[in-house]
């Protein structure tokens, strides 16, 4: 919502004006590309990507999908890292 959009932007705007701070990563639960069958929230992923590229966020990580996936759009590398520490699966089922 606006409040949320308006805190997003002050907070990259410190950030990039931190000139001890290297990198902008941004990191939130689900991914807004993905290749999975799970749908992708356009919406967020409308009014939050040229967000992210005004500022120029150096990373998006994002989780929650059960693979792992890296696309750069628009310049913004976004990675999908869903293990979420747990225990990879074998093909059979059994834990590895």
């Amino acid at each position: 919502d606006g409040a949320q959009l308006t805190w997003l932007r002050a907070e990259l705007t410190a950030a990039n004006a931190d000139e001890s701070i290297r990198r902008v990563i941004v990191c939130f639960h689900r991914p807004y590309y993905s290749f999975s069958k799970n749908a992708v929230r356009m919406s967020h992923r409308e009014a939050l990507h040229p967000i992210f590229v005004e500022f120029g966020v150096d990373l998006v990580l994002c989780g929650h999908q059960h693979s792992y996936e890296r696309f750069e759009v628009d310049g913004v590398p976004y990675v999908v890292d869903g293990g979420g520490g747990s225990r990879s699966q074998s093909k059979n089922g059994a834990a590895r």
